[in-house]
């Protein structure tokens, strides 16, 4: 996954349906977490489907997960999520409801498996607890769309997220309800717009300077006088090589003319090639070698 360009994955549980055995997989990726390079993201998923001792006695099983499962999974920090399937055979609206509610109780923010074999009303129990996202929707009814209206977040021409405007009964949203909405996203996207060019800006700014360093290790530890100037002909850095070289060392070099360390017979060369580099013009590589700057 990670050479694929994946950084980020979340990972359920919800395949133990007992408490050990839910607490030693939310332990496990915590240990993954620790120890790889993508950033994993626990979400508990107790409530992924209803044992078969329990079949005869559900509200026994989902008092277990409110009671038990989730103040243990809080209790040791084992995840940021709590997740649903909220289906017909397996959990109603209503038990949904009351699992994802315990969790939010606990700091586990609420997500829905909703609507995904059949309109089971997951979509309206995601609407409810004011989930972060639910999951499938193949089979969402018009009433489950309605009670989760979103707008597309849209910068420069691009989908980049969505606002989603959650109520708490189904709900047609009346023009108000759009045009405040839409004036949101709107801000909301220019926010995110602006935080990912800071970012941008930031790690330019980082990559600039781990540049620079390769370059000033490399120019300090090179055998040969490397020597940088202004157009001017300002000294502006003055590598060890050079001191050696020229026996004037960097402290006495910056800020200096170079012509200071140029034989008076050849400073008209520099001056007029300073010139041309002032001017744009190309410089020609001269045939004649010239010992005095390596």
């Amino acid at each position: 996954m990670l050479a694929c360009g994946t950084t980020t994955c979340e990972v359920k549980s919800g395949y133990g349906l007992e408490v050990d055995a839910e607490l030693r997989m939310l332990r496990a990726l915590a240990r993954l977490q620790r120890q790889h390079q993508i950033d994993i993201v626990p979400t508990f998923m107790g409530a992924h489907e209803i044992p078969k001792e329990y079949r005869r006695r559900r509200d026994a099983f989902v008092d277990l997960v409110v009671e038990e499962m989730i103040p243990a999974v809080a209790g040791e920090k084992l995840a940021e999520w709590c997740d649903v399937f909220c289906e017909t055979g397996v959990f109603t609206v209503a038990e949904s409801v009351k699992i994802l509610e315990a969790g939010k109780r606990f700091g586990l923010a609420p997500r829905v498996h909703a609507d995904e074999l059949g309109p089971s009303g997951g979509s309206l129990a995601a609407a409810q607890v004011g989930a972060r996202s639910a999951d499938h929707l193949i089979f969402v009814p018009a009433e489950g769309i309605a009670a989760m209206a979103f707008i597309p977040l849209v910068s420069r021409g691009r989908v980049i997220g969505k606002f989603m405007l959650y109520f708490d009964a189904p709900h047609i949203p009346s023009a108000d309800d759009v045009q405040v909405a839409s004036l949101i996203a709107a801000q909301v996207a220019f926010a995110v717009e602006r935080k990912r060019a800071e970012q941008a800006r930031l790690e330019a700014v980082e990559e600039s300077r781990r540049v620079s360093e390769r370059l000033a290790a490399i120019v300090e530890s090179s055998g040969d006088a490397i020597v940088s100037k202004t157009l001017d002909g300002i000294v502006t850095s003055w590598n060890q090589a050079a001191e050696r070289l020229f026996g004037y060392s960097a402290a006495e070099m910056v800020g200096q003319p170079i012509l200071r360390v140029i034989p008076p017979e050849l400073q008209h060369e520099e001056v007029e090639i300073l010139r041309k580099l002032r001017v744009g013009e190309r410089i020609e590589q001269s045939a004649k070698p010239r010992g005095w700057l390596a």
